[in-house]
């Protein structure tokens, strides 16, 4: 789907050939003024000039349409791209965050050892975003974005740490579970402004209708289980 994308390599070579028509009618029109003799002879050349600026002037105004249109196509694909994996990982970071919170209410124990069970669907490294990372600035919230996929990677090393633990048998406390929450959080925040923004009018309708939905009671439940989490003391303005 990303395959044709925006090649700055090729408009650049398109521009300078544009460019060089250009530098060529000029020097056509310099020529024939030192032979020129007469004043039909230098209407000629000057008339000669001004139409071959005219035509490289037009080849400039092609090629750059050309490229907008492509660049805007590529912009569109990429963000609907982002947007649905985005969206296929805040339901597993849902999961997640019942987990933290069951562990913290003492509903459910997990030893250390095996914490790797709370974040056992975003283990998987994103497909998408490693694909688009040198084109995130073409989204309408790359910052938000970025600190998404960050703050999952975030939660992923806690489990990590938690499993390398030297005691095996002992429990994920509450106090681990509040941390890995935190981060889980702070990536729905940020998930609920990049899947709300204006796209594809069937995905904005999917994400409003559902999406968005489940972020927000998730979202409110964890705020109940976890009051004092960081993500919960100050404003999010990553959106």
């Amino acid at each position: 789907m990303l395959g044709n994308s925006f090649d700055p390599h090729r408009s650049n070579v398109i521009v300078g050939i544009a460019l060089a028509v250009a530098v060529l009618a000029f020097c056509r029109f310099v020529a024939a003024l030192i032979g020129a003799s007469t004043e039909g002879e230098v209407a000629g050349a000057l008339g000669s000039f001004v139409g071959g600026m005219i035509g490289a002037g037009g080849a400039v105004l092609a090629v750059y349409v050309a490229l907008s249109s492509q660049r805007n196509e590529d912009t569109r694909k990429v963000s609907a791209a982002v947007r649905t994996e985005v969206a296929s990982l805040v339901t597993y970071a849902i999961g997640a965050i019942e987990i933290c919170q069951h562990i913290s209410s003492g509903v459910r124990r997990v030893p250390r050892k095996d914490a790797g069970y709370i974040m056992r669907k975003l283990f998987v490294e994103p497909v998408v975003y490693k694909a688009v990372a040198d084109r995130i600035g073409l989204l309408p919230h790359p910052n938000a974005t970025a600190q998404f996929y960050m703050r999952l990677s975030e939660a992923k090393a806690m489990v990590e740490s938690l499993q390398m633990a030297s005691v095996e048998q002992e429990d994920v406390s509450a106090e681990n579970a509040v941390t890995i929450a935190d981060s889980l959080i702070t990536a729905l925040q940020l998930a609920h402004g990049i899947l709300a923004s204006d796209g594809d009018p069937r995905m904005t309708q999917w994400v409003g209708q559902v999406m968005v939905r489940q972020i927000e009671d998730c979202l409110q439940s964890a705020r109940q289980s976890f009051p004092d989490a960081e993500s919960f003391q100050t404003p999010n303005s990553f959106c």
